[in-house]
């Protein structure tokens, strides 16, 4: 028999892995995302598949979250920083005070920024124009052969 205190709602939409009785007696393990949970069961999506698999709450030994690694973080290409924009983008990118933002004009905001080499401080981010993604560049050549 479940036990009946297990709340199975809070695990919609978490990727879990599902112990789950078999009629022999044994247990199976099943990971997965799940879509919808209440107090009669789980409905499954289980990895690889494209199928779901609705687990009926009489069957469920144990079910556990999974822990997933956090995705490494790339860096990003921002627009060159221009003589309006250097001052807050110290602020906001930087970690400069507002203090020494304030104390700053346009002029130095933007030679103190220039001044950061984004790649050698390994900085999350860079300036300069963004590459264009695959679908970009077929069309542009596709305009350029007419």
């Amino acid at each position: 028999m479940a036990d009946t205190k297990l709340d199975l709602t809070e695990f919609n939409d978490k990727k879990v892995v599902v112990i789950k009785k078999a009629d022999d007696g044994s247990a199976t393990e099943i990971e997965g995302t799940v879509q919808s949970g209440n107090a009669l069961g789980l409905l499954i999506k289980p990895k690889g598949k494209t199928k779901f698999e609705l687990i009926v709450a009489d069957d469920i030994e144990e079910v556990r979250p999974v822990r997933e690694e956090a995705k490494a973080l790339t860096r990003k290409t921002l627009k060159v920083v221009e003589l309006p924009q250097a001052r807050n983008h110290l602020l906001e990118r930087h970690a400069y005070t507002l203090a020494q933002v304030n104390a700053m004009s346009d002029d130095e905001a933007l030679e103190a920024h220039n001044g950061i080499d984004h790649e050698a401080s390994d900085l999350g981010h860079v300036h300069g124009e963004k590459g264009k993604s695959d679908r970009e560049a077929a069309i542009e050549s596709a305009g350029d052969e007419s």
